[in-house]
């Protein structure tokens, strides 16, 4: 008697606190998958986001991609939900629900993921992560000309101040950086993806502001797409007294060149 009185009791847990196939799984978290191999050569850790299709921020997590070569699971509510990821974070910051730049600092070497709705209705889902690089380096060559001028200092002043999440577009806002120069030479910044043409070059000499070029209007006029998945790099030589001009070449240095006067 007192046997069949513990089944019994036992039975009534079991069904209040496990969801079986005989009652309504809906309550049930869905079990989301998200693949992250290969990614461990682009980003040692990864800022990884659900959200919903309304724009809510399901969960947020960084991860270390190394720990995840089967995938990286999560319990979900079930319903749909877009996965957004982004690696390569250092000085930029989550505000809001979108990637910021900090005032004065150039972009980040970001390579971000924003992928379609998951249908995560099940007791399982899966997505899986592909990086795409979300940021573009310029490297600027200056003539002999005007590095004879004196200490030239280079910034590039814009109107994207960072990444909207979980769709990667461009965030509006105020945005400066100041070149460095690179180990061979080369004055280097890191801009993020532009939504228009108005990114303008400042060029100072020994302390004085010399010129101003229309930068984003050249890059824009030379073919080069702000939209692609994969952002290139751009390779920009510089004369600005001996015929005023930028010559502009896309992925490196030995690509067709075309020239601008400016």
């Amino acid at each position: 008697m007192k046997i069949n009185c513990f089944l019994t009791r036992l039975s009534v847990i079991l069904t209040l606190t496990s969801c079986t196939i005989k009652e309504d799984r809906d309550p049930c978290p869905c079990r989301l998958n998200i693949i992250v191999d290969g990614a461990a050569s682009l980003s040692d850790r990864l800022s990884v986001s659900g959200w919903s299709d309304n724009g809510e921020r399901l969960f947020h997590d960084r991860i270390k991609v190394a720990d995840y070569p089967d995938g990286y699971a999560k319990k979900v509510k079930k319903g749909f939900l877009k996965v957004c990821a982004v690696g390569g974070i250092e000085s930029m910051t989550v505000k809001d629900g979108s990637l910021y730049i900090p005032t004065g600092k150039e972009c980040d070497g970001i390579w971000a993921y924003s992928g379609g709705m998951v249908d995560a209705t099940g007791d399982d889902a899966e997505d899986k992560v592909v990086l795409h690089k979300n940021h573009t380096r310029i490297y600027f060559q200056l003539d002999s000309l005007t590095l004879e001028k004196g200490d030239v200092i280079l910034r590039l002043v814009g109107n994207v101040s960072g990444v909207e999440m979980p769709s990667l577009k461009p965030v509006h806002g105020d945005f400066n950086c100041f070149a460095t120069m690179d180990a061979e030479g080369y004055h280097t910044a890191t801009v993020p993806r532009q939504n228009d043409d108005s990114m303008i070059l400042e060029v100072f000499i020994n302390g004085i502001l010399t010129r101003t070029v229309r930068i984003g209007e050249i890059i824009v006029n030379s073919g080069y797409s702000w939209v692609k998945e994969d952002l290139d790099d751009l390779f920009l030589s510089i004369s600005i007294f001996s015929g005023t001009e930028v010559s502009i070449s896309i992925n490196d240095w030995m690509t067709d060149r075309l020239t601008y006067t400016i």
